[in-house]
């Protein structure tokens, strides 16, 4: 499935969310990197509670915290799959909110 044993944000790296970051075919950036980065985009099927049922395995308390942070993460995948699909939306001016981990 679209999980297949990686983290929960299924990218590259495999953490949730793993910053498998913007696909590029630059230097340290190879076109089998980006198509695999594309495809977990495309497949990210996870519910904020799915993401959240995930932190609690490694992050003690802070609740709240990681609610915000599942659902800013899964509106990040959700908003880059339907650019993918939607090239009007691509062009539209998307602010994501900036989330500070310390």
């Amino acid at each position: 499935g679209a999980r297949g044993g990686v983290g929960v944000g299924g990218g590259v790296v495999g953490g949730p969310g793993d910053g498998g970051g913007q696909p590029q075919n630059g230097p340290g950036g190879s076109a089998e990197a980006r198509d695999r980065v594309l495809q977990n985009i495309r497949e990210f099927s996870f519910r904020p509670r799915d993401v959240k049922a995930y932190l609690d395995r490694y992050v003690v308390e802070q609740d709240e915290a990681k609610k915000v942070l599942a659902v800013a993460l899964c509106d990040h995948y959700n908003w880059a799959r339907r650019c993918l699909d939607d090239a009007n939306l691509r062009a539209a001016n998307y602010t994501k909110p900036n989330i500070l981990i310390l």
